[in-house]
């Protein structure tokens, strides 16, 4: 079932864009916080009505984009729960859909919040990097947790890992694209939903999307950005993609340049938060921008409630800028990032640490009262039997990663194997961030080619940034 593939209905219309923005302009009459962004509009999409996917695909994108949620002391604990909880949950009908392979009923609404939640973004990704596959065919793009980003240029109150109410208006991930050389790289931003409900509450979902992916700023300008809503239903899975226009490039330069860049820690930079102009803000016409202008506010007054059922108007979220003289250490940031991602994804949490700032692991955070994407004290020498194994595709090529299990019914076990080509993993051990982006070049072509029919009990998965997941039943 998780091997195979499913449609997955994609829209993106200028009837969605309208009615949206219509939303937006609504919420706005009562909280000032919609009157920040932009108005959305439709994406090119470079597929009829949607294309197929793996629900494999879909668990493993989520896996590596949800990787730096470390809650010590159970975070090995929790990682592999998110290893195996969604395993039994997609599937296709006899039409060949994607859909629930349960009915949202049977699970109770906080956890129905949890899994819309995560398997929008699982969606989001796997829609937002086959849209980017299509439109910029040289590059190859890698997501990256934006708050894990923002936490490592200090700024009061901005860049926490933990959800606040202030980093609820602020977008999901960083899109990071960079072509063979290095030396072009494009960046757009993206806000994942998902909801079990219906239409009208995906709407609103969106709505607040427009307000989030308007938080950041590089240079005078809004980075380009994905707003991308999920509907899952028994019946099928369909998404609704909105684009707010803006600027893609991020970075270019040299390829000399790039290891640079890449391969050293990228130091400490101080950010900048600033209060919305009138510029920032959507309006509908003159007399209503007058009318709902956001007066200025003092820097330590207290954010008020997030968007979703606030009791008092909360005021338009402040944006996070990033100058034009800090881009190229926002890309080292990013870069490493990504790939601590990929290395936390296959277990080694220790080479991990080695690419995230101080700020990052909050052992030079000013505030002094935010988790710990690290612990100290869980990361000292680590013992010799945490080394990861090697673990062989059926194509001859091998990975570096963990195995995880789960015991079944009729003395049967669920094994999930989690892990980095071992080549990009020799890169990333060895602190060589920028060959690391030249060789995941092609990775799934390379690591996919002979893998062979996948069967109910075989599943495969090879993700871009050279992460393999492989899926197996055996008996105990």
């Amino acid at each position: 079932m998780l091997d195979t593939p499913g449609f997955l209905e994609v829209h993106s219309t200028e009837e969605l864009a309208e009615h949206v923005h219509r939303i937006r302009a609504d919420k706005a009459r009562r909280d000032e916080s919609f009157r920040l962004g932009k108005r959305p509009e439709p994406v090119h999409l470079p597929f009829s009505k949607g294309f197929e996917t793996r629900p494999v695909e879909v668990l493993h994108e989520l896996g590596v984009a949800t990787s730096f949620f470390r809650e010590s002391p159970f975070a090995d604990i929790a990682h592999l729960w998110a290893r195996f909880r969604y395993c039994g949950t997609l599937g296709t009908n006899q039409s060949r859909k994607l859909v629930l392979a349960h009915t949202p009923e049977d699970v109770v609404y906080h956890h129905k919040m949890t899994q819309s939640e995560q398997l929008g973004v699982g969606f989001a990704l796997v829609i937002a990097k086959r849209l980017l596959a299509r439109w910029y065919p040289e590059f190859r793009f890698q997501a990256i947790d934006a708050e894990v980003a923002l936490k490592a240029g200090y700024i009061q109150r901005v860049g926490r890992v933990v959800p606040t109410k202030i980093s609820k208006k602020r977008p999901d991930y960083f899109l990071v694209g960079h072509n063979a050389r290095g030396t072009k790289v494009k960046i757009f931003v993206l806000e994942c939903k998902g909801t079990h409900e219906d239409k009208t509450f995906l709407h609103g979902q969106l709505a607040k999307a427009c307000v989030q992916v308007q938080t950041i700023e590089i240079g005078e300008k809004k980075p380009r950005s994905l707003m991308i809503a999920s509907l899952l239903k028994r019946d099928g899975i369909s998404s609704y993609v909105l684009d707010p226009p803006g600027e893609e490039d991020l970075w270019s330069g040299e390829e000399a340049d790039v290891p640079e860049l890449l391969d050293g820690e990228p130091g400490e930079a101080t950010l900048t938060a600033r209060q919305p102009t009138s510029n920032d803000l959507v309006a509908d016409s003159p007399e209503q921008s007058a009318q709902h202008a956001v007066p200025a506010q003092d820097a330590d007054t207290p954010r008020l409630d997030d968007l979703d059922g606030a009791k008092e108007p909360a005021s338009a979220p402040e944006i996070v800028r990033i100058a034009d003289s800090d881009r190229p250490w926002f890309l080292g940031v990013l870069a490493r990032s990504a790939a601590a991602s990929a290395l936390i994804f296959a277990g080694d949490v220790a080479d991990a640490r080695r690419y995230t700032t101080p700020r990052q692991r909050s052992t030079h955070v000013p505030e002094g009262n935010e988790q710990e994407l690290f612990p100290a004290d869980d990361f000292r020498d680590p013992p010799p039997d945490t080394a990861l194994s090697t673990y062989r595709l059926p194509n001859g090529a091998t990975f570096e990663g963990r195995s995880y299990t789960a015991p079944l019914w009729g003395h049967k076990v669920l094994r999930v194997r989690c892990g980095l080509e071992s080549t990009l993993y020799r890169q990333l051990r060895e602190g060589k961030v920028a060959r690391y982006w030249r060789l995941t070049r092609g990775i799934t072509r390379r690591l996919g080619l002979g893998n062979g029919p996948s069967t109910s009990d075989h599943v495969i998965s090879i993700g871009g940034a050279g992460t393999v997941m492989a899926i197996d039943i055996e008996n105990q």
